[in-house]
């Protein structure tokens, strides 16, 4: 997809896929997304879906192998980033209490604490890896697991 800016000069913009799972019928939903604009509806559909296992895990997964799986509680968040060569790194928050609780595709999954961010820092995050293939930002850093 090429993407024509403002003051004329174009930007390749990677193919970006977004899979879901779906509790209710226990399936994974998959979509390419464009612009960071539906990265909110993405997590706001998550948001909408519970289970016994909590909200569904979100994957946003570039054509380059890269991916960031956002977990959530409807409050807060977790990321977890694989990069291009198989890195793998989770998001650093304030370690304040307790598991954060999340359905990762079907199965019962927790987090400590330590991982989370809010949701509104998680969404950024997620935005910045569609545009520029890092999830990192001031308000979100990672670490390797």
């Amino acid at each position: 997809m090429t993407v024509r800016l403002a003051h004329g000069s174009e930007k390749v913009q990677h193919m970006i896929r977004t899979c879901v799972f779906e509790p209710v019928e226990e399936i994974v939903t998959e979509h390419l997304i464009g612009p960071t604009w539906q990265v909110a509806d993405l997590i706001e559909e998550v948001v909408s879906r519970s289970s016994g296992r909590g909200h569904p895990a979100a994957e946003v997964i570039r054509d380059d192998g890269s991916a960031v799986t956002l977990g959530t509680d409807g409050d807060g968040a977790i990321l977890v980033w694989t990069d291009s060569l198989g890195g793998s790194y989770h998001s650093v928050g304030d370690g304040s209490g307790g598991l954060l609780v999340y359905d990762h595709f079907g199965s019962w999954s927790e987090a400590p604490r330590d991982w989370q961010v809010p949701i509104a820092h998680a969404i950024e995050a997620v935005e910045n890896f569609v545009v520029h293939g890092t999830p990192a930002t001031e308000r979100v850093m990672f670490q390797p697991d």
